[in-house]
C-alpha cells in the first residue's frame, strides 16, 4: 500500500536499512506487478483451500445422510417383534446420534489424512528450496518427537 502510494519511499528506507540490493531489484523491477502476483497467488491459494473445504464439509454431509438412511432401513426390514424388544428412545439415539458419531470419525480420519498430505507437501517443498536449512531444523524437532 505504502509503495502505491510513494514508491521513492521503500527505495529510500531500504537505501538507508543497508538493503542496496534490494532496492536495486525494485528499481529494475516494476514492483506493482510484484504486488498483483503476490495477490494472484494468495487468490489462488485461497480458492483451493475453499474448493478443498467445499468438498470435505459436501462429503461429511454425504456420509452422515448415508449412514442415518442405512441404519433407518435396517430398523425398517426388521421384524416387528424384533423392533418392539428394543427401547424406541435407543433405536432414534442410534439413528440421530451414534450415526452422527460414526460420519464425524470418518470424516476426521480423511481430515487428518488431507492435513498429512498438506505437511508432506510442505516439507518436500521446504528440502527443494533449502535442504541443509531444513535439515537443521528437523533433526532438533525429531529429537524431540522421539523424546516424549
Amino acid at each position: 500500500i505504502i509503495y502505491l502510494l510513494s514508491p521513492d519511499k521503500i527505495v529510500n528506507f531500504l537505501n538507508e536499512s543497508d538493503f542496496n540490493y534490494l532496492s536495486e531489484i525494485i528499481v529494475s523491477f516494476n514492483l506493482s506487478n510484484i504486488l498483483i502476483a503476490v495477490v494472484l497467488i494468495f487468490f489462488i491459494k485461497n480458492s483451493l483451500f475453499f474448493i478443498i473445504n467445499f468438498y470435505e464439509e459436501n462429503f461429511n454431509y454425504k456420509i452422515n445422510l448415508k449412514f442415518r438412511s442405512d441404519l433407518f432401513k435396517h430398523y425398517l426390514m426388521l421384524n416387528y417383534l424384533d423392533l418392539i424388544k428394543n427401547n424406541i428412545s435407543i433405536i432414534i439415539r442410534n439413528i440421530t446420534i451414534e450415526a452422527n458419531h460414526f460420519s464425524s470419525a470418518i470424516t476426521n480420519l480423511v481430515k487428518i489424512t488431507h492435513d498429512s498430505i498438506m505437511i508432506l507437501i510442505f516439507l518436500i517443498f521446504l528440502t527443494y528450496i533449502s535442504s541443509i536449512e531444513f535439515i537443521l531444523i528437523f533433526i532438533p524437532v525429531l529429537m524431540a518427537v522421539t523424546a516424549l
